[in-house]
């Protein structure tokens, strides 16, 4: 087993509950959690957009979760395992490098009211980079699995 990689899904499983735990805690749970102040309105307003945002992000990372799992344990590989499991590890790691330059560059209302955040921004970009980070081991520790070969 690839404790990497198993290790990796059980943190992604535990953050794909808690988007679905979002939801179910409403606009409260969509501020204190980085979605912002539009995102809590229309929560609160009972509007379905963040709804299916935050659902949707949950079923993307449940696939990933899925995936992590499967690779990990060594069975035969899925479809597209290499590319989902080193594209998620490159996401992350993309967000946990360059959250912080783009929320203070950029000139945006969501952006703006990120900035206003700073812990917020350094503690969930030092989790997106150690994710990616151990979503990169783990895949590299696979034997015969490498970026180029996807």
């Amino acid at each position: 087993m690839n404790k990497w990689l198993f290790s990796a899904g059980i943190i992604t499983a535990i953050i794909s509950l808690l988007h679905v735990a979002i939801v179910i805690g409403g606009s409260d749970w969509y501020l204190f959690f980085g979605a912002g102040t539009e995102m809590a309105r229309q929560s609160n307003e009972g509007m379905l957009e963040p709804v299916i945002t935050t659902l949707g992000i949950a079923i993307g990372l449940a696939l990933v979760t899925f995936y992590a799992f499967h690779t990990s344990l060594k069975k035969k590989r899925l479809p597209f395992s290499n590319f989902i499991l080193y594209g998620f590890s490159f996401v992350m790691i993309f967000r946990g490098l360059v959250g912080i330059p783009i929320v203070y560059l950029l000139d945006h209302p969501y952006l703006n009211e990120l900035s206003e955040r700073p812990l917020f921004m350094v503690v969930s970009s030092i989790f997106c980079l150690g994710l990616g980070c151990i979503y990169w081991i783990g895949m590299n520790k696979m034997s015969g699995l490498r970026p180029s070969q996807y």
